[in-house]
């Protein structure tokens, strides 16, 4: 029987190249972990019987080339990808390889149904010279018969030939063409489903990339504004309690002028660079 199955190549993702360092997806506890490691891993797509090698980087392994000292410096591994990047890395693998199977699908079928459609022209070019061979015979009765009747013409042997050459092969193309048509149609819907599981662990892994984002960089820069600015007012207070009125006046026109200034011009095509570029990298970073 022909399924989806057999046109899966464990080796679609690439993986196994030599020195190349991947990343491994793991279960841990409730959460989907993905860690350095040095072999291919796999993880299996649903109940379609399809396993695919896990997400691998480009980075070379680093291999120790004598035994460790202290002035050996650490190995660089990759950065951990947990939760939905951790499924976004596998979904891309699982993905790249239903697209490749899919494209292998259809090569029998685009094989197929070239079968009919040579049988098809073939019937059609036969169809042409009966009709001019009928046209002679037409001639030569009209004439009188005079001379003796028309053979076939080798144009019409060879249409006649070609067709029945044809005409087996088109049935067995036909007879062979739905079952394969259905296994394009399971491969097919695979792509559909994984597409969409993919756009649904990006838009995870864009809020947990969003929220790292605000921990790293927005609540700090957050807190240096607000510790900046209450180191300010504490010196306008202090020069109002010391009477400097006037001083206290200018510094104050100075922060309200710091803070009204033009903020930089956003960029506005930001989150879409990160949307497509973490579509294609799980581990690609927002403000990179």
């Amino acid at each position: 029987m022909i399924t989806v199955a057999s046109y899966v190549s464990p080796q679609t993702a690439a993986a196994g190249d030599s020195g190349a360092r991947t990343v491994a997806v793991s279960s841990s506890g409730d959460d989907v972990v993905a860690t350095a490691n040095s072999a291919p891993a796999a993880a299996a797509y649903g109940s379609s019987g399809i396993v695919y090698p896990a997400y691998s980087s480009e980075q070379p392994a680093a291999e120790p080339t004598a035994p460790p000292t202290r002035g050996t410096p650490l190995p660089s591994f990759e950065p951990v990808l947990t939760g939905a990047r951790a499924e976004l890395a596998i979904i891309n693998v699982q993905l790249a390889a239903a697209n490749a199977a899919l494209r292998r699908t259809q090569e029998p079928v685009t094989r197929l149904r070239r079968c009919i459609a040579d049988a098809d022209l073939a019937q059609r070019d036969l169809e042409a010279a009966q009709s001019t061979e009928r046209g002679i015979v037409a001639a030569w009765l009209s004439g009188g018969m005079q001379g003796p009747r028309p053979e076939p013409s080798e144009p019409l042997l060879q249409c006649e030939r070609r067709v029945a050459e044809t005409a087996r092969d088109a049935a067995a193309a036909r007879q062979a063409l739905p079952d394969h048509e259905a296994v394009v149609a399971e491969a097919a819907k695979l792509v559909s489903q994984l597409s969409t599981d993919r756009t649904k662990a990006c838009v995870s892994s864009a809020i947990e990339a969003a929220k790292q984002f605000c921990a790293d960089h927005l609540v700090p820069a957050i807190a240096a504004f607000r510790r900046a600015e209450h180191e300010l007012r504490n010196l306008e207070d202090a020069l109002t309690v010391a009477v400097h009125y006037g001083a206290a006046e200018q510094l104050r026109e100075i922060i309200n002028a710091a803070k009204s200034a033009a903020p930089p011009k956003p960029d506005v095509a930001v989150g879409t660079r990160f949307l497509a570029e973490l579509l294609r990298d799980p581990m690609a970073e927002l403000g990179a």
